[in-house]
């Protein structure tokens, strides 16, 4: 009994610590087990010698994690998170010691100490995004809301973070299309249904839904579909915005490990609460108040129309049908008929279809902001490694300042993750899902590339390949250009929710903003939106 204490620390350490040594040893002892004479016989003596006295404690430590994850899957969830932790602690308090120690006796600089950090955060980075790779469920959305928390965390964690934003595998469209026809069974409209038609309205009420998601994401994940006529009928007049829709459908299962996972995530908070060079503690009393919220689909689409029909009465949102030029006067903004037209498009919902689990809205077209950015970014990057001067060569100021706006929007991205522009919220219609499959994107090819490159390139020596990164870069530009009086309707639309009305969309990041062909501008995802109290509105 005495020695099996020892060995099970032992086995317990190399799985915590040295997860391949776990594995190989699991394999081994488990081919060393007495009963399993056909297999131990054929095993050298030297290597049976020393792992048969493992292969009890192997076979009982795995039983003892079955029986664990079977009756308590919650505490069995947890413990493969802190075992997954732990690692990373260790090594981040011996960076803290070394560095502390080194300070104290002289014998290492500042700048000694930043590279030594900086070394640990892009390791540790990497060790945290694939912990939450691995264990998934709603570590992913964590994970991704720390990728938004550049002012919080470092670098190298909100680069590799943010690859979390694509990375989200869409589920099997049967269990999508269970989910899907049970949802609509509980909306209003489906509850007025009754009879045989009740147990089959995603067939009866679009015409077609596509299998392939336009975008996947760690609560839902988004399809495009296309309405019946006869739903068409039932939505009458207070629909105008042509059968093309899309369906946001909730991942269910994610919500029930939402409650295990947060009291998890805030006791490994403040665990390193006193270790890290920063806190996680905000980071996650933030997202226990917000991202609940997110699971409520109905709550999206009222303020979703809430948000809509007051930027459309302030003269910054595109209403259903062109209104008279005096429709706007008199409202909060004070807006008169020589106001220029609105640019802004948020998507109209349809609560009829709409519950706390599914999300049926208007259809809108165009480029993610995100993709603009990193395109700029990348054809920005080919041009500087060969030696041009893109900012002579463009012959624009606006080069460095799509720069910063890359690394501010992004958290220091860079050109990483450019397959894909789908992200925890994105809309993605087909026209973008279509091009996220090259780096250049819709704005590569808005562009013509005849003479692309120019003498800067010629003199680089590779006038092909950066004729292609500059034609890349002035399509993004020319793109971005279509939509600079959009963007600055876009700010005031910002300035309007948040100074007048208190009720405001509070997730800004570039995958919601969709730049659409004509330069306007597309805000979606509304899961996060926040109303301001009384008092916060009066300080603001």
């Amino acid at each position: 009994m005495m020695a099996v204490i020892p060995r099970t620390l032992v086995l317990l350490a190399a799985d915590t610590f040295c997860s391949p040594i776990w594995k190989i040893t699991q394999l081994v002892s488990l081919a060393c087990h007495p009963r399993l004479t056909v297999v131990s016989d054929r095993v050298p003596c030297n290597v049976k010698k020393v792992f048969q006295p493992l292969s009890g404690t192997v076979v009982g430590l795995l039983a003892i994690g079955a029986l664990v994850k079977r009756i308590l899957p919650d505490q069995h969830r947890s413990l493969n998170v802190w075992k997954r932790i732990l690692p990373i602690y260790l090594k981040y308090l011996s960076t803290k010691y070394f560095c502390d120690l080194g300070r104290s006796l002289h014998v290492i600089s500042e700048e000694g100490i930043e590279r030594r950090w900086a070394k640990r955060h892009e390791a540790g980075s990497k060790q945290v995004y694939r912990m939450i790779h691995q264990v998934g469920g709603y570590y992913v959305k964590t994970g991704q809301v720390m990728a938004t928390k550049s002012e919080i965390l470092p670098a190298a964690w909100c680069r590799q973070l943010s690859k979390l934003w694509d990375d989200a595998k869409p589920r099997r469209w049967s269990n999508v299309r269970k989910s899907i026809q049970a949802d609509l069974q509980q909306s209003p409209l489906g509850k007025t249904i009754k009879g045989k038609a009740r147990s089959q309205l995603w067939r009866e009420w679009f015409q077609s839904i596509d299998e392939a998601p336009l975008a996947s994401a760690s609560i839902a994940q988004v399809h495009g579909a296309v309405m019946s006529p006869a739903l068409m009928n039932l939505l009458g007049a207070s629909w105008a915005h042509g059968p093309e829709v899309v369906i946001k459908v909730q991942h269910h299962d994610v919500q029930a490990l939402m409650g295990a996972d947060l009291r998890n995530m805030s006791r490994v908070a403040r665990f390193l609460q006193h270790l890290l060079p920063f806190s996680l503690v905000d980071v996650v009393l933030e997202m226990q108040t917000v991202i609940p919220k997110e699971f409520d689909f109905e709550r999206e689409a009222r303020l979703m129309a809430t948000i809509r029909g007051r930027l459309q009465d302030a003269g910054l949102c595109c209403r259903d049908q062109p209104a008279a030029a005096s429709s706007t006067s008199g409202s909060s903004t004070g807006t008169s008929a020589a106001a220029p037209d609105p640019r802004i498009v948020i998507p109209q919902p349809i609560k009829e279809l709409s519950t706390d689990g599914i999300l049926v809205q208007q259809r809108i077209s165009g480029t993610p902001f995100k993709v603009v950015l990193q395109s700029c970014q990348q054809a920005l990057q080919q041009l500087q490694a060969a030696g041009v001067d893109t900012a002579a060569a463009a012959g624009t100021r606006g080069l460095g300042t799509l720069v910063h706006l890359n690394q501010d929007f992004l958290g220091h991205q860079g050109v990483e993750g450019m397959e894909g522009s789908s992200t925890a919220h994105a809309h993605a219609p087909s026209s973008t899902h279509s091009t996220n499959s090259t780096s250049s994107g819709t704005a590569a090819a808005a562009a013509p590339r005849h003479g692309a490159g120019g003498g800067a390139a010629g003199a680089a020596g590779a006038g092909s390949g950066l004729g292609a990164a500059t034609g890349q870069l002035m399509g993004a530009m020319k793109l971005l250009a279509s939509s600079r009086g959009s963007l600055h309707q876009l700010l005031m639309a910002y300035g309007h929710m948040m100074l007048v009305d208190g009720l405001y969309h509070a997730d800004p990041h570039p995958g919601n903003f969709l730049i659409m062909e004509d330069g306007r501008i597309g805000l979606l995802d509304f899961g996060q939106c926040c109303v301001m109290s009384e008092q916060e509105h009066l300080a603001m």
